[in-house]
């Protein structure tokens, strides 16, 4: 049953994460008309982005509810995933120089857009295991 929820929690985040990593990339990405290639590009830079975050967030522990306990050890693990995230970016861009990176402006955007969702979401999902570890 832990990993079912394990799963659904990852499932949830991660459409959450691609959802408003994906608006903030798409407005504010490249001023300008709206065309298909700037929808690629957004949705691209999206999925990169929102990959590399589950990646790191599961190598730290964050969807184990037995290590991640709280919202307390929620937190420390949450920063050492940025910085995890940051690194698998990285050389993501490194290696795939075809590829342009997102402007600061919407990268910075679209990052602070997942910490605003993700420790909402997150505290929310603790509440809910504690009450029902009450009930």
């Amino acid at each position: 049953m832990p990993m079912k929820i394990s799963f659904l929690v990852s499932l949830f985040e991660a459409a959450l994460l691609w959802d408003f990593a994906g608006a903030a990339i798409f407005m504010y990405a490249r001023p300008g008309y709206m065309d298909f290639d700037r929808l690629l590009s957004a949705f691209r830079h999206t999925t990169v982005l929102t990959l590399c975050c589950i990646l790191s967030f599961y190598w730290n522990g964050l969807y184990d509810f037995r290590i991640a306990r709280s919202f307390r050890d929620f937190g420390p693990r949450l920063f050492r995933s940025f910085g995890l995230a940051f690194i698998l970016l990285a050389v993501y861009y490194a290696f795939l120089a075809a590829v342009e990176v997102p402007s600061g402006r919407a990268f910075g955007i679209s990052l602070l857009a997942i910490v605003s969702v993700l420790l909402p979401s997150r505290s929310l999902w603790y509440a809910l295991m504690r009450h029902a570890l009450r009930s």
